[in-house]
């Protein structure tokens, strides 16, 4: 059974789909919940808010890849404008735009889930069939020590020098040419996201996904959800056309990402503990640069492919992992500083970890 990819705009104004199951978002929880049940046999409507996107339009620009692929234009950010947060807005969410860097949930952290909020079935090696059947259909794989970056190669000689921990990460590619430029969609397709892998897998057996599509509000008989109101969205999925749809279904996943799943759910008035949103947690990332006398090239090779845990368990005081970003000085906000523009002849001799 063949699937269908819909653009929203291709819908008539008001129209009403019916399904199974209805998932919303793309990214590595959406495209994988939704392979699932098409494979189980079930009917399934896929909606992205961002557009449908193949290699042939990554064409490397960052004035054309962060409106195309990124939340709000890659500038979306607290309040205070304090963390920048990237977040993929596409067919493929986050694992479109993101660094192919794969690790598993760690034990440590498996073990709090269990003993702090009672999740037994998450703990011991319950989750190793599902860690490996993604590991195998992603491809994920250490990659190799003697392809790495001059600005990784450095993070690593500094830990053994320094005698702490340092290892070369796992990546989920398949053929990577090592270009580099990971964070603007791969145009190769060697970066193995839901976009080459899932996604696929749910089409072949029959999955509805509908792209350019804003999941509104979800609508409630009783404690039951039965309908979603979607906004379809123009081309450029940065405004919208003034037309909609809905979605009547049996059963709705909410997988839009920490941001928006909450945001729908709120607008949705879902809240009976009055604790969505109330525990969103950020990653904040400190940048550590520095200007060698020799080249460093750090926009060249795979972005992050050596990390070190030296200091993840430090007691009471929080833990921290040591890894080297893409060096880029074009990103969102600095591509429009003038004092970022002079810092681009240093560019080639500078090499960054956080």
């Amino acid at each position: 059974m063949s699937g269908q990819i819909i653009a929203a705009e291709t819908l008539t104004d008001g129209a009403t789909l019916t399904c199974d199951v209805c998932v919303v978002g793309s990214g590595a929880g959406g495209a994988t919940v939704a392979a699932g049940l098409c494979e189980a046999g079930l009917d399934v409507i896929l909606l992205e808010e961002g557009g449908y996107h193949t290699r042939r339009d990554f064409d490397l620009q960052e004035q054309n890849a962060y409106p195309m692929l990124y939340q709000e234009r890659g500038l979306r950010a607290t309040d205070d404008g304090a963390i920048t947060i990237l977040q993929g807005r596409n067919v493929g969410g986050s694992t479109t735009i993101n660094w192919t860097t794969c690790y598993r949930t760690p034990t440590r952290i498996l073990r709090h889930w269990a003993d702090r909020y009672g999740l037994d079935e998450l703990g011991g090696d319950k989750l190793n069939p599902h860690f490996e059947a993604m590991e195998a259909r992603l491809n994920i794989q250490e990659w190799p020590e003697e392809l790495a970056n001059e600005n990784n190669r450095r993070l690593l000689e500094g830990c053994r020098a320094l005698g702490y921990q340092v290892h070369a990460v796992k990546r989920n590619v398949r053929g990577c040419a090592n270009s580099g430029y990971c964070g603007l969609g791969c145009p190769h397709d060697a970066k193995q996201g839901m976009l080459l892998t899932t996604i696929p897998d749910a089409l072949s057996a029959g999955l509805r996904l509908i792209h350019h599509a804003q999941a509104v509000k979800l609508q409630r008989e009783g404690a039951k959800v039965t309908s979603l109101s979607a906004r379809v969205k123009r081309p450029d999925a940065q405004t919208d056309t003034g037309a909609g749809f809905t979605v009547n279904a049996k059963v709705f996943v909410c997988s839009g990402g920490a941001i928006n799943s909450p945001a729908l759910l709120l607008r949705s008035e879902i809240n009976p503990n009055k604790l969505v949103g109330q525990h969103t947690l950020l990653h904040p990332v400190v940048a550590m640069p520095a200007i060698y006398e020799q080249a460093i090239e750090g926009w060249s090779g795979a972005p992050q492919s050596i990390a070190s845990h030296q200091f993840v368990d430090r007691g009471p005081a929080m833990g921290f992992f040591m890894e080297a970003p893409p060096l880029s000085r074009c990103s969102p906000r600095a591509a429009f500083m003038a004092s970022a523009r002079c810092r681009l002849t240093s560019c080639p001799s500078s090499a960054t970890s956080a």
